[in-house]
């Protein structure tokens, strides 16, 4: 056998699969923590995941690909929805499109003529949008290819990945503000963002993490005795994670932990009233107590880490709840105006990453500020404007497929994969809600956690309630 073949046998075998998605994962979270189109790593980022993707799809199947169902239809055609809005048009109907008067009035003035244009107002930035869904089309497919051992390995990447950039952030905090570990030009400077730009994407993924740590703990063997020290760390690292949260100064990553941690306690007190042999003496006390005693540790050792955050850190949060922000108060007055831009571009939008150069015409005054608005702070108000209605269509789409499967997951409590699934829909959920007051998946790494989420859920078989349940 030449040493080609068995180069290609060993690089797409069970290991070389997880190898090269664990590879991808790492250089999406070093390369991928920011949502600016200039910053340059994404030179390297975007070349690699076409690689990636095209590795992925030499060695899949149909069967595979299958089995990522709807959401990865959707993001296919997301994608074709991009290239459809880079089209040239006649300029007969290009003129058509709303809020097109204005251009055409400076190509008057400019004595351009008329000529085919695309329906995007800022063909650069659709172009930019398009380019950036190749990293969760590689992550999707590369979920797909591994082995249903590798696919949950794959989580405890994910966990790594979160808890090196938790690691990040307590360098920041502990560092001056120049600090190396700042990996951005553009950046919070002075909190913990860890291998982000933003302190919002940072606490987003540390929330994530944390319900990561609650999977691991909801699947650890009661009866291994190596569980006591796994069991330990786990929970070490869950203390560590809340003040990291608390001072990353993101509200919404402060409700979004405390919702964390129910889920945390969920599967770790599911996991115990299940097995088989309890860890330690707890059957001694019956599952009810046990429940009790879970739930009980885990909201005073909360309580007393958050304390410990108010007391010995720079708690930039605590400051947001006790007073509004300048963003805050420009989002309540920004609102509006996202409406009025929803309808004036509606139905075909105004193309992909184009809020940035539409914005201008539609600030008011009082909106005048000195740092400019390159993104709506609010994801699924600025889809609709840069989508229109078939990218409307796209998102209602998937919220109905995710109602479905939060059913399903709901009634079938009982089957293998209930854990697994309970996790990556907060993940999902997560994700969801924090658009609505910021953009967080318009980073790459947050949209390679939201797209490995949506195939975990997506391939999740739907077995009867009945099934035995076991750690997954």
């Amino acid at each position: 056998m030449s040493k080609g073949k068995l180069f290609a046998d060993h690089l797409y075998s069970e290991r070389g699969r997880f190898a090269a998605f664990t590879i991808f994962i790492f250089v999406v979270f070093f390369m991928g923590g920011g949502s600016r189109d200039d910053i340059e790593s994404l030179v390297i980022l975007r070349p690699v995941a076409v690689l990636f993707c095209a590795y992925a799809l030499t060695g899949i199947n149909k069967d595979q690909l299958k089995r990522l169902g709807l959401p990865f239809a959707l993001l296919v055609l997301l994608m074709m929805l991009m290239l459809a809005q880079l089209v040239p048009l006649p300029f007969s109907v290009w003129s058509q499109l709303p809020q097109r008067e204005i251009y055409i009035e400076i190509a008057k003035v400019a004595e351009m003529g008329e000529f085919s244009r695309p329906l995007s107002l800022s063909p650069s930035k659709t172009w930019n949008s398009l380019f950036s869904l190749f990293v969760p089309l590689a992550a999707m497919l590369l979920f797909a290819i591994q082995s249903a051992k590798y696919q949950r390995a794959i989580i405890f990447v994910l966990m790594g990945a979160g808890l090196v950039s938790a690691a990040f952030g307590f360098l920041q905090v502990v560092g001056p503000d120049d600090s190396i570990f700042f990996l951005y030009k553009v950046t919070n400077v002075g909190q913990p963002v860890g291998l982000f730009a933003n302190q919002n994407h940072h606490a987003l993924v540390l929330v994530c993490t944390l319900v990561m740590l609650g999977w691991f703990m909801s699947r650890l063997p009661f009866d291994d005795p190596s569980t006591k020290w796994k069991l330990l760390l786990s929970i070490l690292s869950l203390m560590a994670l809340i003040p990291l949260i608390f001072v990353a100064g993101s509200r919404a990553g402060l409700l979004l932990g405390a919702a964390a941690l129910v889920t945390v306690f969920y599967l770790f007190s599911r996991s115990i009233a299940v097995a088989s042999t309890p860890l330690g003496g707890l059957h001694r006390i019956g599952s009810k107590g046990i429940h009790k005693v879970i739930w009980a540790v885990g909201a005073m050792g909360s309580i007393f880490m958050i304390a410990l955050a108010v007391v010995f850190s720079r708690s930039a949060a605590l400051d947001q709840l006790v007073s509004q922000s300048p963003l805050e108060g420009l989002r309540a007055k920004l609102l509006p105006v996202l409406i009025d831009m929803s309808w004036a571009y509606f139905p075909f939008g105004s193309g992909f990453g184009s809020f940035e150069r539409v914005y201008p015409q539609f600030e008011k005054m009082e909106l005048l500020n000195p740092r400019y608005l390159n993104q709506a702070h609010n994801d699924w108000l600025q889809i609709v404007i840069e989508g229109g209605l078939p990218a409307t269509i796209l998102v209602l789409v998937l919220l109905i497929w995710l109602a479905r499967k939060t059913a399903l997951v709901v009634k079938n409590r009982a089957r293998n994969s209930h854990a697994r699934e309970v996790m990556a829909l907060f993940i999902i959920l997560a994700c969801i809600v924090a658009s609505l007051v910021d953009y967080p998946m318009r980073v790459p790494s947050v949209m390679l956690l939201f797209s490995v989420s949506c195939a975990i859920l997506a391939a999740g078989r739907r077995k009867k309630s009945g099934a035995r349940s076991v750690k997954a």
